[in-house]
C-alpha cells in the first residue's frame, strides 16, 4: 500500500514519464527487491535492446497500476496478477511469476494464500499449468529465502475421506449462496443421468470445485477466491466462464469499482486488445445482475 496520496482521475494521466518512473522505481524497490532495475538505481540506458519496454514497465505497470490502491489494495492486486499469470500459463508468464509471486508476499499475501492460489488453479486452469506454476512459485520463494523455516498447515486427510454424496451436499449449500440459479444444484442424487453426454462431469465439478475449493474459507475467503477465479479466467481467455463468475464475485463482496480495477490490471498484463474484450465481458456480467 502506498503511503503518499496519489492523483486520481485525469490528473493521474497528466504525470510525465520522469515523474512516473520515479514513482515506479519506488514501487519496484518495495515489491521486487531482486529486480535488475535496482542495480542501476532506476536509471534506464539511453540506448539498448528493448530500452523503451523498460521505460514502459516502470511507467505503465509499476506507476500507473501498482499505485492505484484507493479501491483495490496492493495485496488484492497481487492476488489478481498472480492468478492472471497462472491462467495464461505460458513460458512468458512463468517468467512473470518469478517476479510477481515474491512481490505478492511483499504486498502482504501470505505463503498459505499463495499456496491456496496454486491449488485453486488445478481446478480452473488444469493440473499441468497449475503444477508448472506451483513449481515456479516454490523455486522463486526458495531463492528469496521465504520458505526457510516456514510452517504450513497439516494436510487435512480427514476431509479427504468425505464421500462424494456428502461433498455434493456441501457443494450445493455453497452454490445456493453464491450462484442460486446454477443447474448443478439440481443434479440428480438418485442415479447418474443416461440421457446426456458425459453426465458425470457435473458430479466431478461439484466435488472438485465447490467442495474442495469454494467450501474452504480457512485461508482464502470467498471474496479472495472470486478475485483469483476472475484473474485465472481472464488469463485463460474463457469469456463465457468469466461472465458467469462476475455475478458470483459481486455476491461474494467484490465491488463494481474493484472489478474495474481488475480489468485495468488485466489489460496491462494481457495487452490492451484483450483488455477491451475483458471489459466488455465483465460489463455484461455486471449487467446480468441488474
Amino acid at each position: 500500500m502506498t503511503t503518499d496520496a496519489q492523483p486520481t482521475g485525469l490528473a493521474r494521466r497528466e504525470r510525465t514519464g520522469s515523474q512516473k518512473r520515479a514513482i515506479g522505481f519506488e514501487t519496484i524497490k518495495r515489491m521486487l527487491p531482486q529486480s535488475g532495475y535496482i542495480a542501476t538505481n532506476g536509471v534506464l540506458p539511453e540506448r539498448g535492446f528493448i530500452a523503451d519496454g523498460m521505460a514502459m514497465g516502470m511507467e505503465d505497470s509499476y506507476c500507473d497500476m501498482w499505485t492505484r490502491t484507493e479501491v483495490l489494495s496492493a495485496r488484492e492486486r497481487s492476488i489478481a496478477t498472480v492468478s492472471l499469470m497462472v491462467g495464461v500459463g505460458n513460458v512468458g508468464n512463468q517468467f512473470e511469476l518469478e517476479y510477481h509471486v515474491p512481490a505478492a508476499y511483499y504486498n502482504g499475501v501470505t505463503l498459505d494464500e499463495i499456496a491456496a492460489i496454486m491449488v485453486h488453479a488445478r481446478a480452473y486452469v488444469g493440473s499441468p499449468a497449475a503444477a508448472w506454476a506451483g513449481q515456479t512459485a516454490r523455486q522463486i520463494l526458495n531463492t528469496h529465502g521465504l520458505l526457510e523455516n516456514a510452517e504450513f498447515p497439516k494436510l487435512d486427510l480427514e476431509r479427504r475421506e468425505v464421500p462424494g454424496s456428502e461433498k455434493r451436499r456441501i457443494a450445493r449449500e455453497v452454490l445456493r449462496e453464491m450462484d442460486p440459479g446454477n443447474p448443478l444444484i439440481n443434479v440428480s442424487e438418485d442415479a447418474i443421468p443416461d440421457d446426456q453426454f458425459a453426465p458425470e462431469l457435473d458430479y466431478i465439478i461439484l466435488e472438485n470445485c465447490y467442495f474442495d475449493l469454494w467450501a474452504r474459507t480457512d485461508v482464502l475467503d470467498r471474496r479472495s477466491r472470486s478475485i483469483v477465479t476472475l484473474g485465472m479466467l481472464m488469463g485463460l481467455g474463457n469469456h463465457t466462464a468469466l461472465r458467469t463468475h462476475v455475478p458470483i464475485a459481486l455476491r461474494n463482496g467484490v465491488t463494481e469499482g474493484e472489478l474495474a480495477e481488475i480489468v485495468y490490471q488485466a489489460a496491462t498484463y494481457l495487452g490492451f486488445p484483450n483488455g477491451v474484450l475483458v471489459r466488455d465481458t465483465v460489463a455484461a456480467g455486471v449487467a446480468d445482475t441488474k
